[in-house]
């Protein structure tokens, strides 16, 4: 199963949106969608967790809908850093440092993991690595959405 790409560019404050297929691998998928040097951008990172979708066993669809509705209800420029990588406390940890430090994302969306199971280590890794934690905005963004 292939995962979509995402490209979008920026031209007079509009957004011109392309989806194309790229090739999945086990270990991590990374797309990083390029943007004039002169917009300034906001930096947002998605990172999906899943072993399954990361296999390629079935597409992501909480990655692309989160890009979907970020698009929709954000104004501004936006430059996005989207990733799926298999639950894995180490490459988690890794991937959200990269995000944070390299890729200079100022919003890092999580979605995914194995679920309240003892595979899952989305919030070890998390806990891990942030220096500031929200708690309770996750149930609030969930509350919101109904």
């Amino acid at each position: 199963m292939q995962e979509p790409s995402y490209t979008d560019s920026v031209s007079d404050n509009t957004f011109n949106n392309t989806f194309s297929a790229q090739s999945n691998t086990a270990t991590q998928q990374s797309n990083t969608i390029s943007m004039p040097v002169y917009a300034v951008a906001l930096r947002i990172g998605i990172l999906t967790i899943s072993d399954r979708a990361s296999a390629g066993i079935y597409p992501d669809q909480s990655g692309t809908e989160i890009h979907t509705i970020m698009q929709e209800y954000i104004t501004s420029p936006i430059q996005f850093f989207y990733h799926i990588i298999p639950d894995e406390q180490k490459l988690i940890e890794q991937t959200l440092i990269m995000l944070a430090d390299t890729q200079c994302c100022t919003l890092i969306v999580t979605t995914g993991g194995t679920g309240p199971a003892p595979r899952d280590s989305t919030p070890e890794a998390t806990t891990a690595v942030c220096t500031k934690m929200l708690p309770g905005f996750g149930e609030q963004m969930r509350s919101a959405w109904g």
